[in-house]
């Protein structure tokens, strides 16, 4: 038989474990020392999420691709090829189609990750743009005119990123630094900085209080000139924000691996914001191990030999009870095999491969010029075109063999059987020349 076979295998991840896919999205020896960090963290977590899902939707992509080449073959081959091309497709086709569905739950949830992920990156940025909050000085001033138009103000101040929050430059973000391993005996740890109010100060020229000075009115503040006196006023400003470093913890193996809950407290974000974010955001990783547990097998040669299609061909054979394991059917089966895919295994590269790679489908199925081969055509109308087009050719070619068949006459006609006995004496002659020569 003409055969060939795609000895090409799309993978789409396999040996499925929390570590390998904590690996895929987790850089633990990144140090997560400020605000900014965090926010850089989480977004290369989201990204790394992205990247995770999108091969896997590319190695189905792929998949399909084969899946419909091959069948572009079925259709413009015969007997023996077609047959095993089909099959091959057919066996593509069932892994694709349980791909799918498994990924389509595992995106859903690796989208809310990924959403949950991008959201703690903005609260982190945030929270580093409000760490530079501060309540400015304020100049003293008599207590007499504090209620006119000198009167002291609290005036806040920030001071805004040059080129967006935690940005060195347009698009440039500060590298993350590497550490030790954050998290180690089976167990993956980050922390997040939070914001809280900051205390004022318990003194006079404190931080966020007011200075008594004794200076002359409009005099700058200074910490040494503040005390109790009432004779002018002033304001000590300073950071309105205090950062605090909140933990998040979970085993990377065993029955419970969700993160451990913040407890209660009064800081930004709190723990009722970031409890829920961590819930979704482990949907992420367990969604990267669902992928990564799913793997489909378009290698032709493993194919042609799979025991699944063994025992459908045996059924196929030998009805609902058709084993390959009864020698009886095992023979049968094989001899299927050898005519599909040829007595080795390895023989299917050199066939259905072969055809793949050289098939040129005509100009009038795939447009151009006529010269692009089937291994290079990926558009989806092309491979749909082609298939049509063999599969018109093919049924208009066997409608006209039954025509030429039901207009030949099956019994010999007088002709024929008046020229029998000359081609017999032909025969006889022929042999008996031979005879002679030898």
């Amino acid at each position: 038989m003409g055969q060939s076979t795609a000895n090409t295998a799309f993978v789409v991840f396999v040996a499925a474990n929390l570590d390998s896919v904590n690996a895929e999205l987790h850089n633990t020896k990144a140090q997560l020392n400020k605000a900014y960090d965090t926010a850089t963290y989480f977004r290369q977590v989201s990204q790394n999420g992205h990247r995770h899902l999108k091969a896997a939707l590319s190695n189905v992509e792929a998949a399909v691709k084969k899946t419909n080449k091959l069948l572009v073959l079925s259709k413009r081959s015969k007997d023996a090829t077609a047959a095993a091309a089909q099959i091959l497709a057919k066996q593509i086709l069932q892994q694709v189609q349980r791909t799918t569905s498994a990924l389509e739950a595992a995106a859903v949830d690796a989208m809310d990750g990924m959403a949950a992920a991008n959201r703690i990156a903005g609260m982190k940025e945030v929270v580093a743009e409000l760490e530079t909050t501060t309540i400015q000085n304020q100049n003293v001033r008599t207590a007499a005119n504090v209620a006119d138009s000198a009167l002291l103000k609290i005036q806040p101040a920030i001071t805004v990123s040059q080129h967006g929050a935690c940005l060195t430059g347009v698009d440039s973000r500060p590298a993350l630094v590497a550490g030790n391993e954050r998290g180690t005996n089976g167990k993956l740890e980050w922390s997040f900085t939070a914001i809280g109010a900051k205390a004022a100060g318990t003194a006079s020229g404190q931080p966020l209080t007011i200075c008594c000075s004794t200076q002359a009115d409009n005099t700058p503040i200074a910490l040494e000139n503040c005390g109790t006196s009432t004779t002018t006023l002033g304001i000590q400003g300073g950071k309105v924000f205090t950062t605090t470093k909140l933990t998040v913890q979970r085993a990377t193996n065993g029955d419970n691996t969700e993160y451990n809950e913040l407890a209660a407290n009064d800081k930004i974000p709190s723990s009722k914001t970031l409890n829920p974010e961590l819930k979704l955001f482990r949907k992420l990783e367990a969604a990267g191990a669902a992928i990564e547990a799913l793997s489909m097998d378009s290698n032709a040669t493993t194919l042609a030999q799979a025991e699944q299609l063994k025992d459908v061909i045996a059924k196929a054979l030998d009805g609902e009870k058709g084993s390959y394991s009864k020698t009886e059917t095992k023979t049968k089966v094989d001899a299927i095999l050898k005519e599909l895919f040829g007595a080795k295994a390895d023989n299917v590269k050199t066939t259905i491969e072969k055809d793949l790679k050289e098939l040129q489908p005509p100009k009038s199925a795939v447009g151009g010029n006529g010269e692009k081969k089937l291994e290079t055509i990926n558009d989806p109308k092309e491979l749909a075109d082609a298939q049509i087009y063999y599969t018109v050719t093919g049924y208009i070619v066997d409608q006209e063999k039954k025509k030429k068949s039901l207009t030949t006459p099956s019994c010999p006609t007088k002709t024929d059987k008046s020229e029998e006995p000359k081609k017999q004496q032909t025969n006889v002659k022929a042999h008996h020349v031979e005879t002679l020569q030898g």
